[in-house]
């Protein structure tokens, strides 16, 4: 949140530097979504550039509303993630 709010103040060589970051970091999740899709690990229902910035906007996220002296420790926030982004909303499908 903070870089992308301030993005444009940085001097040009550390915007660039982040945005190879940025870019290395996308293109690793989404190898690894499409990899888990073509052994049947994970679902080929739903697009892969949408499960990579599903996974990213979780994580992005969680820094704007998540605060350590809060009610949810660090580790209940990780297994709800997991939760949800491996068995989903549906409680029916929540076999574990």
């Amino acid at each position: 949140y903070v870089y992308d709010t301030y993005r444009n103040e940085l001097p040009e060589p550390v915007q660039q530097r982040y945005q190879r970051w940025e870019r290395s970091v996308v293109a690793r999740i989404r190898l690894a979504v499409a990899d888990n899709q073509a052994t049947g690990t994970l679902r080929v229902d739903v697009d892969a550039e949408m499960i990579t910035f599903a996974v990213l906007s979780l994580a992005n996220w969680a820094s704007r509303w998540f605060h350590d002296v809060g009610p949810l420790s660090i580790e209940s926030v990780v297994e709800g993630y997991w939760r949800v982004l491996w068995l989903g909303f549906d409680p029916r499908d929540d076999q574990h």
